[in-house]
């Protein structure tokens, strides 16, 4: 817990910059330097922090977090198997979370684990995390990137 509340304060006082990637038809976030602090905190997790900035967003694409979102959980799975690139992981689960911003705007992103056996309790999982407007975000390391 204060591994993660170290993180979030970093990232209040670091801006971020993030790269974006367009591949197979899919848009990846990926951060490469430190920039502006306007970002979304999703989540923490041991791969690293998953964060992206407010104009890296389709804004227009964001799902308003009532009826259904536009981008479905099966196209999710698709784009998520498609970035995993490996055809022996199997889906897991699913969940949906939500993120807001310092400027109280709210954004909507699913992640979703694989795994190589269902079966087994300790296989290894493969998280993706994937907003509701589509982007593929990609977890930004601290230490790895200072």
């Amino acid at each position: 817990m204060i591994k993660y509340l170290t993180i979030i304060m970093l990232l209040i006082a670091m801006p971020l910059q993030a790269e974006i990637i367009q591949s197979d038809g899919m848009k990846i976030i990926k951060y490469e330097k430190r920039g502006d602090n306007n970002s979304y905190f999703l989540m923490g997790t041991e791969r690293g922090s998953y964060i992206i900035n407010s104009w890296d967003i389709a804004k227009t694409k964001v799902w308003s977090g009532s009826g259904e979102p536009d981008f479905s959980i099966g196209k999710a799975i698709e784009i998520s198997k498609k970035h995993l690139k490996n055809n022996k992981l199997l889906f897991k689960k699913i969940d949906l979370y939500l993120a807001i911003n310092n400027s109280k705007e709210i954004i909507w992103y699913y992640t979703l684990t694989f795994v190589e056996d269902l079966f087994n309790p300790r296989a290894k999982k493969h998280d993706v995390v994937i907003l509701t407007s589509g982007e593929i975000v990609q977890p930004w390391n601290i230490s790895a990137n200072k």
